[in-house]
């Protein structure tokens, strides 16, 4: 079967890589160091290999590669403009791409793997350093999702929680450097409310002295992402061209004296007026998030069309808070007829080492997802995600 490699991380036996499968399934491979010998794999590498299904230690399913067949390198010495190739590998990334249904363009995955890098490099300049958490987890157990149910062909039906910031938070504790991971959103591996799947996220803990500006650092991301399309000659969804940046706070307190409920639906009411727009200063219901001076938490959020890209907020540990928050969910499982454990290992941190955090994150392919939806044309041929 034929992989595309979207990450690795090498250790000291295995080597473990997310690589799309030629009919675009979102696979975790497994390939033992032995196997790989001089062959040198890289972010866009192109393989085809003997290959069987197994689980790992967390009993998530995993592709055990048996034997590699075929690598195809893209040549690291182009630029992302001309993206040359090996020549004798040519034919293996034509059977890639002709073998997924509708085709994926080239271009498409050169846009999305220059993006992330660019995100992986505007962090690490700030100083923030990328760990392995991961960032979410299959788990039977409660979630904030009210309650989140996965159901996968592998992995059968589960139930996840909170937790999935939890080893993050850990990691900023330990060595009070902030941190970030690149990595699976799982919950929504097979069904969004959008139809579509989406996997690849961005996670980040700072320190709450941190000196960040969250609605830069997205339309940071959103002009790279314009600059790289009109370089690569794609064309792309126009609402991008323009984003309105808008304080609800600061816009509530000119027409309105402050009440919890006043700026709430306020927030829904201008949130139906923009297409596109980040939101700073706006209300969110949330146990872990921080009350602000005017008694309700706040966060910076980017919408399109109704559908969160990224969001981010201060949060703190209010234990009876998040328990009661917790017990809440636990009875909606049950009943449905499902019994769930309270995550006590997340309530244990949060009530002994919880340090208050600035957390944001950004749904990368739900990104690319809406940046290359055009009008009239939701299922193009270069939609990666289709």
């Amino acid at each position: 079967m034929l992989f595309r490699i979207l990450t690795i991380r090498k250790h000291k036996t295995v080597t473990f890589c997310d690589a799309y499968s030629f009919k675009l399934y979102r696979q975790q491979l497994l390939i033992p160091n032995e196997l790989l010998g001089e062959s040198s794999i890289s972010i866009g590498t192109v393989i085809d290999a003997a290959w069987h299904y197994g689980t790992n230690r967390k009993g998530i399913q995993i592709v055990y590669i048996e034997a590699l067949l075929k690598v195809y390198i893209p040549n690291k010495n182009a630029s992302y403009k001309s993206y040359g190739y090996r020549q004798e590998n040519v034919e293996l990334e034509n059977e890639f791409t002709n073998s997924l249904n509708g085709g994926v363009h080239l271009a498409r995955w050169k846009h999305y793997v220059n993006l992330i890098e660019i995100i992986r490099e505007e962090l690490q300049k700030l100083g923030v350093i990328q760990v392995s958490a991961p960032i979410l987890t299959p788990y039977r157990g409660t979630s904030k999702a009210s309650p989140a149910l996965v159901t996968g062909e592998y992995i059968g039906k589960k139930y996840i929680r909170i937790t999935h910031e939890l080893e993050l938070k850990k990691k900023l504790y330990m060595s009070l450097a902030p941190v970030f991971e690149l990595g699976y959103v799982v919950r929504d591996r097979y069904v969004t409310k959008t139809g579509k799947n989406e996997f690849y996220t961005l996670e980040v803990v700072l320190t709450p002295d941190f000196n960040f500006d969250l609605k830069n650092f997205y339309l940071m991301v959103l002009e790279n992402a314009k600059r790289l399309a009109v370089e690569q000659g794609l064309d792309y969804n126009h609402l991008f061209d323009t984003v309105e940046v808008v304080d609800v706070l600061n816009e509530y307190l000119k027409k309105h004296s402050f009440t919890v409920e006043g700026i709430c639906n306020y927030y829904t009411s201008i949130s139906q007026e923009y297409p596109h727009a980040v939101f700073v200063n706006a209300p969110i219901i949330s146990p872990l998030a921080w009350e602000s001076t005017y008694g309700i938490p706040l966060e910076t959020k980017w919408i399109m069309n109704n559908h969160g890209l990224g969001h981010g907020y201060y949060d703190e540990y209010r234990i009876e808070k998040l328990r009661s928050e917790f017990c809440r969910q636990q009875a909606l499982l049950l009943e449905q007829g499902i019994e769930a454990d309270l995550p006590e290992d997340y309530l244990k941190y949060c009530e002994y080492a919880g340090l208050p955090t600035y957390s944001f994150n950004l749904g990368i392919e739900r990104f690319e997802e809406f940046f290359f939806r055009i009008e009239g044309n939701n299922k193009h041929e270069t939609d990666i995600l289709q």
